[in-house]
């Protein structure tokens, strides 16, 4: 998991424009994959997935909210990002578990 997040943020930055969508979707994939993963391994015990994913979406919305108050993103790209931060976290869930 770590060699894809590095991997994400090295290309993220020289990458071809009508690429950067999706690199742009894998950024947002890994925060939620990362967080998820790495809450649900200090939690650990039968709640671990939910304290993750509780993790993820906590995440999800300081990260866009801030964006959206900050004028960075619109209110509509502010949810599809923290949704494509969701995803990730649920990809994760869904492989490790």
């Amino acid at each position: 998991m770590k060699a894809i997040l590095i991997t994400v943020i090295f290309l993220s930055g020289c990458v071809h424009p009508r690429k950067a969508e999706v690199v742009r979707l894998a950024e947002h994939m890994a925060i939620g994959a990362g967080t998820e993963v790495g809450i649900s391994q200090l939690a650990g015990g039968s709640q671990k997935v939910t304290a993750g994913v509780t993790a993820s979406a906590a995440v999800a919305v300081a990260k866009e909210g801030s964006d959206y108050h900050n004028k960075r993103d619109s209110l509509k790209m502010a949810v599809i990002h923290a949704l494509e931060i969701m995803a990730g976290a649920g990809t994760a869930v869904l492989i490790r578990h």
